[in-house]
């Protein structure tokens, strides 16, 4: 089963019991402002984290940036959209997740970067492009 949920308008979130993952896509807004609906949305995966630990999250893009937000990592303004496909080096752990690529090439289009990883994350990517938990559920 696939659903959707609107975090900025509606404020809705997931049930964690009834999904088997949890994918936060891109957006427009920055995962740094105060807004409520961002705010509530960090506080959303705190709690699903804590009280659902084996819950498995996929973020892509916006929700890439709001985990490292969430869990203490920093995100700033790059000099120059980044946009079309992007070479991607994996690190020696992200070579253990796709085993048959050093390089990964991904569609991006960023205004902002990952400045400061998030705590307890391993780099997957050079350049704080991609990251994996510790219990590898994010």
């Amino acid at each position: 089963m696939t659903d959707f949920f609107n975090p900025v308008v509606a404020q809705l979130y997931p049930d964690p019991e009834t999904f088997d993952l949890i994918v936060l896509s891109g957006g427009t807004a920055g995962p740094m402002d105060s807004d409520p609906w961002v705010l509530k949305l960090q506080d959303f995966l705190h709690t699903t984290i804590d009280c659902y630990p084996q819950q498995k999250i996929v973020r892509v893009c916006w929700g890439h940036q709001t985990i490292c937000v969430a869990f203490r990592g920093i995100v700033g303004s790059m000099d120059a959209a980044e946009i079309g496909v992007k070479r991607m080096k994996l690190t020696e752990e992200g070579c253990k997740m796709f085993p048959r690529n050093a390089v990964l090439h991904l569609h991006q289009f960023h205004r902002r970067e990952i400045t400061v990883p998030a705590q307890g994350f391993v780099p997957l990517a050079e350049e704080h492009e991609a990251f994996l938990n510790h219990t590898n559920t994010i």
